[in-house]
């Protein structure tokens, strides 16, 4: 019984991942379309140069913490698998 409540659960898990993987890529989009909207509407001077360079760190860090997302799930669906083998 602990291992079917262990695979709910790591399904539960799994699942809140992927969606969590899913609002990062549209929030990576959404700053994608901010900083080429923001180049466009306000030019290349200085100021601007620093918030699009702001945006792309942002941009990084985004890309970094969905890729942590990932590791974390693919050790979840491990962890599933052999839950499932002594289940």
């Amino acid at each position: 019984m602990g291992s079917r409540l262990k695979v709910e659960s790591l399904d539960s898990l799994i699942r809140e991942i992927w969606v969590y993987q899913q609002e990062l890529r549209q929030n990576y989009q959404i700053l994608i379309n901010a900083a080429a909207a923001y180049d466009m509407a306000v030019g290349s001077d200085d100021i601007s140069k620093k918030q699009i360079a702001s945006l792309e760190e942002a941009l990084k860090k985004l890309e970094k913490t969905s890729e942590l997302a990932e590791l974390v799930m693919e050790e979840l669906l491990k962890e599933r698998k052999e839950a499932i083998a002594i289940y």
